[in-house]
C-alpha cells in the first residue's frame, strides 16, 4: 500500500517529492502562501464613522440648528449668533468624530 502511494504520488521515501513533480505542482497551483484577506478602504471607515450610529443625530441636530438660524436670519434684524455656534460645534465635533 505505501509502494503504491509512493507511486501514485510520484514520492521519494527520504526527500519527499521528486523535483520533477514539486516543480509541476508549483506550476499548477502557485507558490505555497497566503493570501491576505480583503481590507475595507480608509475613506469608506471615514465615512462609516462620519454618518454611523449616534454621528447622524448629531447631523440632524446641525442641520437644524442651520435652518433655524437661516429662519431667524430672514425674519430678523439681527439674529442671535447661538444657533450659528451650535452649528459649527457639532460639525467639527462629527469631524473629530470621523477622524477617530
Amino acid at each position: 500500500m505505501l509502494l503504491l502511494t509512493y507511486k501514485i504520488y510520484l514520492l521519494i521515501s527520504s526527500k519527499g517529492l521528486s523535483e520533477e513533480k514539486a516543480s509541476e505542482n508549483l506550476e499548477r497551483d502557485g507558490p505555497n502562501a497566503l493570501t491576505p484577506p480583503p481590507t475595507t478602504p480608509e475613506w469608506i471607515k471615514f465615512c462609516k464613522q462620519l454618518f454611523g450610529g449616534f454621528a447622524t443625530l448629531l447631523w440632524i441636530g446641525a442641520i437644524l440648528c442651520f435652518i433655524v438660524y437661516s429662519i431667524k436670519a430672514a425674519t430678523q434684524d439681527e439674529p442671535q449668533k447661538d444657533d450659528v455656534s451650535a452649528y459649527f460645534m457639532l460639525f467639527f465635533t462629527l469631524w473629530a468624530i470621523g477622524v477617530s
